[in-house]
């Protein structure tokens, strides 16, 4: 589940195209294939066009109705039909030994032909839109998307999930048992009762559940047994003592605003207007990591995509070249990168972070499509390969964060798991 990884060997780096797509090898987490696919989004269906629902995640019952769209932008003003294609994964995301026809009601292989022509930018794009297809079981998934006529020529693959809900979770946030952690941790303690569920024989191997931050996937908690196993009432306790169930705070979001050219959005230092490309340069900034918390409003690390003078995102938002710049006495021992939820908390060369000995600051720059866009700085462990906020941001028990419980099941002598819960809450509802 770990986003900050290092990508295989067989599967390009998607800082740069790659020259021959029989080496793209399909991965099952969230990666990009090709320089040129900027801004994927996947989110519900809203009842109205509500820009701020697009930073949510790429969650939906199986029962719902509207589902979820992908949009996505390609650098290019002659765009080709795409196609995509749906992958049912197991729990830990390998893909699962069902036949298509299993999980799907149609042909697997859908076509991403729905697209407009970026209007009055300076990068030119063509911009997707594509409405997922519906499953037939709840669980994990992954879509990927790759050029007509070479399955094997991907551009992206994209994670979703499908629940159905059959158990109840009822959770509670509270400072952590870890003594050393009650200051910058939070603990996620629940409950879940299955009575709902039928033929349960060992709920405590039976079930699994995951806990995810801010709809990240590079910091979820797995693999959780219950603490506790109530047969007769049907409830499976997670109250843990030593920190299983414990998640460091971190710090609210860095945030800035591009959504106009004409103007200094927040956070944004100055605007250079380029004949051929817009560049927007923020404040140098400082660590946070010793600094005492500051409530501030923010995404919790997604981005919204707008337009301020057309509130046409979709289309006349122009991309605008980001530099960012933080201040560190000293470099790092290991690579430092610019993480939100719009390059999926992964890291990559586009958002690898360089280091300036003489002025004694790391810098980036970033193609990012006009909006307002949440982020942090971390630096990447070479051995738990996960992204370390500690340093840049720090972490603290007061933290507003989102958290979502997922409830995973694989009845004895079932090939897979299908998720049978989902319950979305903030920490500060909790509290």
């Amino acid at each position: 589940m770990t986003n900050c990884l290092p990508i295989p060997r067989s599967t390009p780096d998607n800082s740069s195209n790659q020259s021959n797509p029989n080496e793209k090898t399909l991965v099952t987490y969230d990666f990009v294939y090709e320089k040129t696919i900027k801004t994927i989004q996947l989110f519900p269906e809203p009842v109205v066009d509500d820009p701020n629902m697009r930073y949510r995640s790429g969650v939906v019952s199986l029962a719902q109705n509207p589902s979820l769209i992908l949009e996505f932008d390609e650098l290019t003003q002659n765009p080709k039909i795409h196609h995509a294609k749906v992958l049912h994964c197991n729990y830990d995301w390998t893909p699962s030994n069902l036949n298509e026809i299993e999980y799907l009601n149609d042909v697997n292989d859908f076509l991403v032909r729905n697209f407009e022509l970026s209007f009055n930018t300076k990068v030119s794009y063509s911009h997707y839109t594509f409405r997922m297809p519906k499953v037939k079981i709840a669980g994990n998934y992954i879509l990927y998307v790759h050029r007509e006529g070479d399955e094997k020529d991907l551009l992206f693959t994209k994670r979703f999930i499908v629940y159905e809900p059959k158990v109840v979770i009822e959770p509670k946030l509270r400072q952590s048992s870890v003594p050393s952690q009650q200051n910058i941790a939070q603990q996620i303690d629940f409950k879940i009762n299955y009575s709902g569920l039928q033929n349960v024989i060992n709920p405590k191997e039976e079930i699994k559940v995951i806990i995810r931050q801010n709809y990240r996937n590079d910091n979820a908690i797995l693999g959780l047994k219950p603490f506790m196993v109530r047969d007769f009432d049907k409830i499976l306790e997670y109250n843990y003592f030593t920190g299983e169930n414990t998640i460091l705070g971190g710090n609210e979001f860095r945030r800035f605003d591009i959504k106009s050219t004409r103007f200094l959005g927040f956070n944004v230092a100055h605007i250079d207007i380029g004949d051929t490309l817009s560049t927007a340069l923020l404040p140098i900034e400082t660590q946070r990591g010793t600094e005492t918390y500051f409530r501030n409003p923010d995404l919790n690390g997604g981005f919204v995509i707008f337009h301020f003078e057309t509130n046409r995102g979709k289309v006349e938002s122009d991309y605008v070249k980001v530099k960012f710049n933080l201040k560190s006495p000293n470099k790092m021992d290991n690579d430092v990168y610019v993480i939100g939820g719009f390059n999926g908390f992964a890291c990559n060369n586009d958002n690898k972070m360089i280091y300036d000995e003489e002025k004694k600051q790391y810098y980036a720059h970033i193609l990012l499509k006009q909006g307002e866009y949440n982020y942090m700085y971390g630096i990447l462990s070479p051995t738990s390969k996960k992204i370390d906020l500690t340093e840049f941001e720090g972490n603290h028990q007061d933290t507003e964060n989102n958290y979502e419980i997922l409830v995973y099941h694989k009845p004895f002598g079932a090939r897979t798991e299908t998720i049978i819960g989902y319950y979305l809450f903030n920490s500060n509802q909790m509290r």
